[in-house]
């Protein structure tokens, strides 16, 4: 009993999840060591405290009538008392262990919550660097630019997965604050930090698919005006006025509208991705030709 009471009033708490295991894997051996040694101790205490019943009730142990009653009646009342004292100290030691059981295994849950809460933490940190360094690449074509959609699809699915799991967490953590933990506010500042950041990675995502988009009707855009002024350069070419002629000024007008009809729209769209990306983005350098 002494053993348990000890480790359930120590004031330090582990807070390495293997620690805390076996933290509580000692209680319990502990606890059970001491109900077995409990149970024998009370068996032979009702043992004993019968036999004084039936000794004090005879009143003696040998022929001479009540020669030893009151004795008998006194350590009846003292193995009463001492039986009494046990389930006492039993029930009290019951309360420390429960209370320290319980404090265990919010530390447990903590720890394994902080684990996962790290290991979140690190592969997000990973995800926000390679964002970083590729989110202003916008391909060479519509194709390659369609090809970053489909990757990023799978990053959105995957931050998604992220965003979901940090919830969870920060949920778990609160669940923890709200029975008392010592430092449940700590970890919930934690989970809240990694659950914006979470969702600060999506908005990001989004952003790149929407500048992905645009690059796309970009290019689509920008092919649609090439294959215009070629076909352009040719009615030029195979086009004949006389010169000076008014036919030939009227041509000439005419060439210029259109190119400057085919070139606006391409031309608003790139310039507008690279207000976005910046002038100097190497990612966007095909949009700058």
């Amino acid at each position: 009993m002494r053993a348990l009471e000890m480790a359930c009033n120590d004031t330090l708490l582990p807070i390495e999840i293997e620690a805390v295991k076996n933290f509580l894997s000692k209680i319990h051996d502990l606890r059970k060591n001491m109900l077995e040694a409990l149970m024998g101790a009370l068996q032979e205490g009702k043992n004993l405290l019968d036999r004084l019943k039936e000794i004090a009730n005879e009143g003696t142990l040998d022929s001479r009538p009540d020669r030893i009653k009151l004795e008998a009646d006194h350590a009846v009342l003292q193995v009463e008392k001492w039986l009494e004292e046990l389930h006492d100290r039993r029930r009290l030691i019951e309360a420390s262990f429960r209370s320290r059981k319980t404090q265990l295994e919010q530390c447990l849950a903590l720890a394994l919550l902080a684990t996962d809460l790290r290991d979140l933490e690190e592969i997000l940190n990973d995800r926000i660097a390679a964002l970083s360094s590729s989110c202003d690449q916008l391909g060479d074509s519509a194709s390659s630019a369609e090809l970053l959609l489909f990757e990023l699809k799978k990053l959105q699915a995957e931050a998604k997965e992220f965003q979901d799991r940090s919830i969870k967490i920060t949920k778990s953590t609160e669940r923890l604050v709200s029975s008392g933990h010592f430092a449940g506010e700590q970890a919930t500042e934690q989970a809240y930090a990694i659950l914006g950041a979470a969702a600060d990675y999506v908005n990001d995502l989004d952003q790149y698919e929407s500048l992905l988009n645009r690059a796309v009707a970009f290019f689509n855009s920008a092919r649609s005006a090439i294959t215009k002024l070629d076909q352009l350069e040719i009615q030029l070419v195979t086009t004949e006025h006389p010169p000076y002629s008014t036919k030939l000024a009227r041509f000439h007008a005419q060439t210029v509208a259109t190119i400057e009809d085919v070139t606006a729209k391409p031309l608003a769209e790139g310039y507008a991705l690279l207000d976005v990306t910046g002038r100097g983005a190497p990612g966007a350098e095909l949009v700058k030709f």
